[in-house]
């Protein structure tokens, strides 16, 4: 779980209301220890919502954050010596408006471990999906 209550910068307008949130993870790194894969990220949060302006206009806007995140998954494969390739999954995404300018999010990440695998040569970057 990654929440946080986000603030929007002061370049941009309040918010009257949201209209959608999109999450996209992102693995840094992940490293292999005894029997265990330490890794981290971050959550590329882009938020759209509707303007409160004073002339009735009602523009869209749009703001993105960086939430980081740290977490071990358990494998009985891992080892120092080993590459690991990682995946990261959104599975719940909540948006609340707490008040003109800020949001609170509540974000449940799934990290699969996709290759363990025995190299000297990296894998190709980690991968995420919204």
């Amino acid at each position: 779980m990654i929440g946080d209550t986000l603030t929007i910068p002061q370049d941009k307008p309040d918010i009257e209301f949201l209209l959608r949130m999109t999450a996209v993870p992102t693995i840094d790194k992940a490293t292999g220890a005894d029997k265990k894969v330490i890794f981290s990220g971050h959550v590329l949060v882009t938020i759209e919502y509707v303007a409160c302006v004073p002339d009735g206009t009602q523009p869209i806007h749009f703001v993105s954050f960086e939430q980081p995140f740290t977490g071990a998954i358990s494998h009985r494969s891992a080892r120092p010596d080993r590459s690991i390739h990682l995946k990261g999954l959104m599975e719940v995404q909540e948006l609340q408006l707490v008040g003109p300018r800020q949001v609170k999010t509540s974000l449940q990440l799934k990290v699969c471990s996709v290759k363990l695998v025995r190299c000297r040569s990296p894998l190709p970057t980690h991968a995420g999906e919204a």
